[in-house]
C-alpha cells in the first residue's frame, strides 16, 4: 500500500495532474479497490470498491490496453466520485496480470495529449513492478515464518552442521 501512495502522490505532485488514484484487483471478487488517491476528488471514499461492470477503469481490465475519455460526462459508466471532467485509465500489468488501474482525471475536458500517455504508462509499469515485487517479498516473508514455526515446533531435536561438526542451527 505505501508504494500505492507513493506512486499517486509522486504523479500528483511533479506532473500537476488533478486528481490521481490507484485502483487494485481483488482477485477473489473482482472488484477494484481503492488503494491510494489524491486530489480533486480526495474526499472519495477510502473504501472504494468497483464492482465489474461499473466505472471507465474496467476497460483496462478488460483488453490490456490504457483508455483515453475525453469527456467523462458523456459516459453512462462514469463514477462521479471522481468528480473530473477528462480520464485515463493505464493497466498495471506484471507479465500477463493485471494488478490494477491508475486513473488519473483533469478538470478540463479533453486535457490529456501524447506526452501524458507516455508519462502514465511509464510509470504504470513501474507500480505494477514495484507491487509485484513487493507481493513476493511479502510471500517469502510468510513462507521463512511458516517454516521457522515448524522447526521450532516439531517434536524432534533438527540440526545443521557443517563437515567438521560445527553447529549452524539447532531448534529448541
Amino acid at each position: 500500500i505505501d508504494i500505492c501512495h507513493k506512486v499517486v502522490y509522486g504523479l500528483h505532485n511533479t506532473m500537476g495532474y488533478d486528481y490521481v488514484g490507484l485502483l487494485l484487483v481483488d482477485k477473489t471478487t473482482g472488484e477494484r479497490v481503492l488503494c491510494a488517491s489524491t486530489g480533486l476528488s480526495a474526499d472519495a471514499p477510502p473504501d472504494l470498491r468497483l464492482q465489474p461492470g461499473q466505472g471507465l477503469s474496467e476497460s483496462p481490465l478488460l483488453d490490456g490496453r490504457a483508455h483515453y475519455t475525453p469527456d467523462v460526462t458523456q459516459e453512462p459508466q462514469y463514477v462521479p466520485a471522481f468528480n473530473g471532467k477528462s480520464e485515463v485509465d493505464v493497466p498495471l500489468k506484471a507479465g500477463k496480470e493485471i494488478l490494477g488501474v491508475l486513473v488519473v482525471e483533469n478538470q478540463q475536458v479533453d486535457a490529456f495529449n501524447e506526452d501524458d500517455f507516455a508519462v502514465l504508462t511509464a510509470a504504470a509499469n513501474q507500480a505494477a513492478v514495484a507491487l509485484e515485487r513487493a507481493r513476493e517479498h511479502q510471500a517469502v516473508k510468510e513462507a521463512e515464518i511458516r517454516y521457522q514455526s515448524l522447526y521450532d515446533r516439531v517434536p524432534a531435536g533438527l540440526y545443521r552442521t557443517t563437515p567438521e561438526w560445527k553447529f549452524l542451527d539447532a531448534n529448541p
